[in-house]
């Protein structure tokens, strides 16, 4: 009899709380009814504000750190994303991550390495054919270097494969005139996108 009172107690109290309280409220009483810890919804608040603060932070000190015409962040509501256009990381038509590559990656995914979010990698080209390379298309090429920048986040800077995902562009997302020797420099480019919680 207790139970039935306490239920529909319960009920009667999720329909007086306001809609946007709603499902947190279901989440909270499904983690008590299995003998979860329940987190109070201010300290919830509390704790996403502070990881908001921290992304900002990262996103203020990526920006000063890599202040060149090569370089870009931007940070929104969602994401916070690093464009690299650096022609010194990569050679014509290869994958094989240059060892000035390093010098740039390494203080970004110290960075990174401090955030629990996901990390997307992605991978553009120009739009020159690739002819008779190693690579068939422009978007394997993308996806190739993609993958060693996955790589090199992941076994020398330490971040954790689970939070890593790689994505490949080829020559359909370009930022810069294709026409253009400075366009397509432009367009050949890793973005790193932190997706913000």
């Amino acid at each position: 009899m207790t139970n039935l009172m306490l239920f529909f107690l319960v009920m009667y109290a999720v329909t007086r709380m306001p809609e946007a309280d709603r499902p947190q409220f279901t989440k909270n009483l499904a983690k008590a009814l299995r003998g979860e810890k329940v987190t109070a919804q201010k300290q919830v608040a509390a704790e996403q504000a502070d990881q908001k603060n921290v992304e900002k932070e990262v996103a203020v000190s990526l920006k000063k750190l890599l202040n060149t015409d090569d370089s870009d962040v931007v940070l929104t509501e969602k994401l916070i994303r690093v464009r690299l256009s650096r022609p010194v990381w990569f050679r014509s038509a290869s994958a094989d991550l240059q060892p000035e590559a390093a010098a740039d990656l390494e203080p970004i995914s110290e960075m990174l390495k401090g955030l629990p979010n996901a990390i997307i990698v992605e991978g553009h080209t120009d739009n020159v054919p690739m002819g008779a390379a190693r690579f068939k298309s422009n978007w394997e090429l993308s996806a190739a270097r993609a993958a060693a920048v996955r790589r090199f986040l992941i076994e020398r800077a330490g971040i954790p494969e689970a939070r890593m995902v790689m994505a490949a562009y080829g020559e359909y997302k370009p930022i810069g005139d294709n026409a253009t020797a400075d366009g397509r420099r432009r367009n050949r480019r890793i973005e790193l996108t932190v997706v913000r919680r």
